[in-house]
């Protein structure tokens, strides 16, 4: 596949201007406009001696599954948000009293736009009539541009009060209401709130070198959950192909399948959080936790229509979950010593759990995201259990736990099997520096327990042969590929249907191709747990000396490593699949391995 191109252009602007005037001591005003576009562009081309190479239509051997046509395709993209905003500020002391009160709007407009004319190179149908001349005209079906234009404008207002007594007890307050033009209904206004406290304990005693700092925190917080307009504009959407009746082309274009509900509204959450905050021995040592529990109502969900609707679902608040757990963050200079060597550090972990509440009061149920391709697994939000349960086919087992097999000797199978949330049951990070005259490394260490992810490369590589498995030596000291009669094949264990017990030797294309067949997502579904070394940098900070009337205040050159180590995985992920980089929710679906990345950098002030 050398010869494909497949290239993508992409250009961002970032623009932002905020002027402020003072017109008192104590009161400011701030204008501000700021602008963010990202542009790419992407093409594609399928050159005709590719094309030949083949195994389906199109190829010198047809009769395979390969599809690969002489074509290519354009598709460019847009995003633009405009963000302009005025507010003023009122800071000023009244004895022991600071006061902050803070007022504003702010007037958003984002824009999605492209376009995008595509051949599909591995279909069976569209193609070049002239090979390798990439040009619109020269196709046997006409190119249909496919082009798109979603546009959405926020208008806010907005309020904030802070005030604190002797730099100890401190109160805050915000409250903010918003517009969205994606809700499609009048009711589009939506107010959220927060409310905040926080005690500042170590000015209430003497100072001491102890306990440096102790704060203690609490809040309360309402807040509308985005809703974009790509989510709710039942646009039509043009065909990719010309519908032909006689001699001409007509356009055609998708009738909306899904119906937005006319009250639609944005999900809540409510959220509540407490903390504390501590420094120890002069400030080198910290540490921080904070516990939070937060409930989300009114979630919008597709909701499946009956057929003589003419539409598959319709877009409504449905759906709640609630969300609660624990963050602790541990930081440190962990030596220091006078000729300049140092050591900091830093830990944090984080548990968090998330109960789905409510799908639809006919639903207990529903889909989240897409399904694998291949029909393996999906995930499903259900009521009462965790979020994200990874749903599949499972091997059929008796109440002992035993593997049930058919005559042939394969396994049963149970559809629709839960097999555990795709959440880990805690996260965490490890960050280290040691520095010493210019010089500093530095790395990162992330870590993860528990989780459930599918890999679909495993099972393309157990039902097609390629792992190492599938050519193992078996317990009677023959190849598993060898025939049953001859001393191989592969030895199970379980009980038959009615429960006799089960100790066999099956051939073994017909074992490892049973889970394709059957679509038996067990064997590949493991925990995402792991440790990996995350970054390494080594930086050198040139002595300034060196720059003296050069323009050049200083100048520093570092090597860094992305990714260089996954230290650990869960045993059962005896392939070592990077579960920090999956493709998708549900796990990977043949993605690519995972890759390290080495860079130098250069760092020049003036």
């Amino acid at each position: 596949m050398k010869k494909f191109r497949n290239y993508t252009d992409r250009n961002s602007l970032l623009l932002s201007v905020a002027p402020s005037y003072k017109i008192t001591d104590d009161l400011t005003a701030r204008v501000s406009f700021s602008r963010t576009q990202n542009t790419s562009v992407n093409r594609y081309f399928m050159p005709n001696s590719l094309s030949k190479n083949g195994s389906g239509t199109g190829s010198s051997t047809p009769g395979g599954y390969l599809n690969l046509l002489n074509g290519f395709g354009v598709r460019d993209s847009q995003y633009t948000e405009d963000q302009y905003e005025g507010r003023l500020s009122y800071q000023k002391k009244i004895s022991d009293f600071d006061i902050l009160l803070i007022g504003g709007g702010n007037i958003t407009n984002r824009n999605w736009e492209g376009n995008s004319q595509l051949m599909d190179v591995t279909g069976t149908t569209q193609y070049l009539l002239t090979p390798d001349v990439y040009d619109f005209k020269n196709t046997n079906i006409p190119i249909i541009a496919d082009p798109y234009d979603y546009r959405q404008q926020y208008k806010s207002l907005y309020a904030s009060a802070s005030v604190g007594y002797k730099d100890t007890y401190f109160v805050e307050g915000s409250v903010r209401n918003d517009i969205n033009s994606a809700y499609l209904n009048s009711d589009n206004s939506f107010v959220s709130y927060s409310l905040g406290m926080s005690l500042l304990l170590h000015n209430l005693w003497a100072k001491n070198d102890i306990l440096t700092y102790l704060k203690v925190r609490a809040g309360i917080a309402q807040i509308p959950a985005d809703l974009s307009a790509t989510s709710t504009n039942p646009e039509f959407r043009n065909g990719r192909q010309a519908l032909s009746v006689g001699n001409n082309l007509y356009q055609t274009a998708w009738y909306p399948t899904r119906i937005i509900s006319k009250s639609l509204k944005p999900a809540i959450n409510e959220n509540k959080e407490i903390g504390v905050d501590l420094k120890f021995l002069k400030n080198r040592l910290s540490l921080g936790a904070t516990y939070y529990d937060e409930i989300r109502k009114d979630e919008p969900i597709p909701v499946t229509l009956p057929s003589s609707s003419g539409a598959l679902d319709i877009l409504i608040n449905s759906a709640s979950s609630k969300r609660k757990g624990i963050e602790l963050a541990l930081s440190g200079d962990v030596f220091k010593s006078e000729n300049g060597f140092t050591w900091t550090t830093s830990v944090n972990w984080a548990k968090n759990r998330s109960t789905i509440l409510q799908v639809n009061e006919n639903l207990e149920s529903i889909q989240y995201g897409d399904a694998n391709a291949f029909s393996y697994v999906s995930i499903l939000q259900k009521e009462g259990m965790e979020w994200g349960q990874l749903y599949g086919t499972a091997i059929k087992r008796d109440a002992s736990g035993n593997a049930v097999m058919n005559a042939k000797g394969l396994y049963e199978f149970e559809p629709n099997k839960a097999f555990g949330s795709i959440l880990p049951e805690f996260t965490g990070g490890f960050y280290n520096t040691f520095s010493y005259k210019g010089l500093s490394l530095s790395f990162t260490i992330d870590f993860q327990k528990g989780g459930k992810f599918f890999s679909l490369s495993e099972q393309w590589g157990n039902s097609g042969g390629l792992l190492e498995e599938t050519a193992a030596m078996n317990d009677r000291g023959y190849n598993v590929r060898d025939a049953v009669k001859d001393g191989g094949g592969v030895r199970v264990v379980g009980v038959d249907v009615n429960g006799n017990a089960v100790d066999r030797y099956v051939e073994a294309h017909d074992y490892f191709t049973q889970f394709h067949a059957n679509r038996i997502a067990e064997p590949f579904i493991h925990s995402a747990s792991y440790i990996k070394l995350r970054e390494v940098a080594l930086n050198y900070q040139l002595p300034k000396s060196i720059f003296t009337n050069t323009g050049i205040s200083n100048m520093s050159i570092g090597v860094t490593a992305r990714n260089p180590w996954l230290i650990a995985v869960s045993k059962d992920n005896k392939h070592r699949f990077d579960p920090s980089e999956l493709s998708q929710n549900y796990g990977e679906d043949g993605q690519l391995p995972s890759t390290r990345g080495f860079g130098v950098n250069v760092k020049i002030n003036f």
